[in-house]
């Protein structure tokens, strides 16, 4: 009878471990490393037109493309990183106060950092940095009134999955808000708003 207890007690022990090493995370993409990639994007951004007490909501939206280069550093299940791209964009929109004209942003650079959580070749993770965008204003005969550098604020979330040990898929969400800007005559535009990419990467 003692025999007995000891070999279902042993058998007992041997299937609890294995059920646990089961239930344990199996960590197997590595996600540490540099990576570079590309990406396009849509823009919906919302400024501002005002002059004096006249002012009017604008409307900016538009596509654009760019590169991007990062580098993480994953302990366990948590992904640490840093990442910059540059993008060349189509995003513009037009009212006709306090005068008939057109704001545009033309280009971005931005710099992040981002924190995520890797489930195997998924990775989930949040991001926030600053941004720099070329901003035009130009009235409908041509002349432009605003041509400034603006500096601003991003946040944002997104998700990559790896589909091989360099290549990976990924979509994230970014919201800026970006400094107001007076133009000549002294119209305040102020541009901010969302912006959903796609791209593919290649880690080192």
């Amino acid at each position: 009878m003692r025999r007995i207890y000891v070999v279902f007690s042993a058998l007992m022990l041997v299937s609890t471990s294995a059920v646990a090493a089961d239930l344990e995370p199996v960590q197997v993409f590595d996600w540490t490393g540099v990576y570079a990639g590309v990406f396009g994007s849509y823009s919906n951004f919302d400024s501002s037109a005002s002059l004096g007490g006249v002012s009017d909501d604008v409307n900016l939206d538009g596509f654009g493309g760019g590169l991007l280069l990062g580098y993480n550093q994953q302990m366990d299940s948590l992904v640490l990183g840093i990442e910059a791209d540059v993008s060349l964009l189509d995003v513009d929109g037009s009212s006709l106060i306090p005068a008939p004209h057109t704001q545009s942003l033309d280009s971005n650079f931005s710099g992040r950092l981002r924190i995520g959580y890797a489930i195997d070749n998924t990775l989930l993770f949040l991001q926030g940095g600053l941004a720099a965008a070329d901003f035009d204003a130009d009235l409908a005969g041509g002349a432009n009134i605003a041509s400034e550098t603006l500096l601003g604020l991003q946040i944002g979330a997104g998700l990559e999955y790896a589909f091989t040990d360099n290549w990976t898929l990924r979509s994230d969400y970014l919201y800026t808000n970006y400094e107001s800007v007076v133009g000549n005559p002294p119209v305040k535009f102020n541009p901010d708003g969302h912006t959903f990419r796609f791209g593919v990467s290649y880690l080192f």
